[in-house]
């Protein structure tokens, strides 16, 4: 196995940074090109390791930025391309929320309903009282399949992979389909070409593991591990997919007025290590910096069968898209390094929205 440093990244990455990979850089109105220069110089600055990914911005279907930096293969020098794909880590939480609300709109599941009347093979009988809405919204308690609940069904917020993972069952029972099927059914109608949930296939995907030691390992993308990840966090896209995904998601073609009402409703809340306080829907974020409201999630997959560091925002009042992808899993433990570019490009937008 070849370990990389994040040092070799930044050196290759310096090369390189004067053709930067650039796709397009548009300014529209309303966008100042002082925030695309920022974050150019921003890719470049020292913040305790390299960015490598790729960002796209986008304002009413209009792409005001995009860039690729860094490498699909260090060890190769292979560049990132802009159609990349990346495991999206949890912002594969709002599909499996969309998903979710589909079905309970067909009468295919009741999100007020105990999950033991759909998934009948878990021993606790805590299987009575959580409900599929308990674990939309990250209010279960549930540690594990075969253990007591942490706490009292939505008394209180603990983010969960497991219930969504649990969702992913559920909506395979109601169905009669597996998740990737419903999954690619679904990205169909949103014209996303370029991603889809893991099946049996093999995964041909590029990802690096920052390690203890801060050096970046490879990862192996294993199917069946990725196959019962995917309804949390194992979903694989691209930026200009996650693009069509929040235009279709946001203006009512996968989900009608009502559903995307209750989809977007405040259900929990959390102090979010990164982005603060925020409040959690059915499988999206809602904060609120400044006068602004976003909706979208963040995800960090940290595991050896895939990595990633992204981010997927979108801001209503100005039908603005800010997605972020890197193909590197920093190391989470210090979690203000790991999404330092993410939260500063972030930042940069809220301020040119204002």
């Amino acid at each position: 196995m070849k370990i990389f440093s994040p040092a070799l990244i930044r050196r290759t990455c310096q090369r390189a940074l004067a053709a930067a990979l650039l796709i397009s850089v548009m300014p529209a109105s309303g966008q100042s090109p002082a925030v695309i220069a920022r974050i150019d110089t921003l890719i470049k600055t020292d913040l305790g390791r390299p960015f490598n990914g790729v960002i796209l911005i986008a304002r009413n279907g209009r792409i005001l930025y995009s860039r690729c930096y860094g490498f699909s293969d260090a060890a190769h020098k292979i560049p990132l391309q802009s159609d990349e794909q990346f495991v999206i880590g949890s912002v594969s939480k709002q599909v499996t929320g969309v998903l979710v609300l589909q079905e309970a709109a067909e009468k295919h599941l009741d999100l007020q309903a105990p999950i033991g009347r759909y998934l009948h093979n878990i021993p606790q009988r805590w299987k009575d009282t959580v409900t599929v809405q308990h674990l939309l919204n990250h209010v279960s308690g549930i540690i594990w399949p075969d253990r007591p609940l942490a706490f009292k069904p939505g008394s209180q917020f603990a983010y969960s992979n497991i219930g969504y993972s649990l969702l992913g069952e559920i909506l395979e029972k109601v169905t009669g389909k597996p998740y990737n099927t419903l999954v690619a059914d679904l990205f169909s109608k949103a014209g996303m070409r370029n991603s889809y949930a893991p099946g049996n296939k093999p995964i041909v995907l590029k990802s690096f593991l920052e390690d203890s030691t801060r050096q970046l390992i490879p990862t192996g993308a294993d199917v069946t591990f990725m196959k019962m990840l995917a309804p949390a966090g194992g979903i694989i896209s691209n930026a200009r997919d996650l693009l069509l995904w929040n235009e279709a998601l946001h203006n009512g073609r996968i989900l009608p007025d009502s559903l995307y009402k209750i989809f977007t409703t405040s259900f929990s809340h959390r102090d979010h290590p990164t982005w603060g306080p925020v409040d959690y829907g059915d499988g999206i974020q809602i904060a609120h910096p400044g006068t602004l409201t976003e909706l979208g999630h963040s995800g960090a997959a940290n595991m050896p069968a895939a990595a990633t560091t992204c981010i997927n925002f979108y801001y209503p009042a100005t039908q603005t898209s800010v997605i972020v992808l890197e193909n590197v899993s920093w190391d989470t433990r210090d979690m203000a390094r790991a999404f330092v570019f993410e939260k500063k490009i972030r930042n940069m937008m809220v301020e040119d929205m204002k």
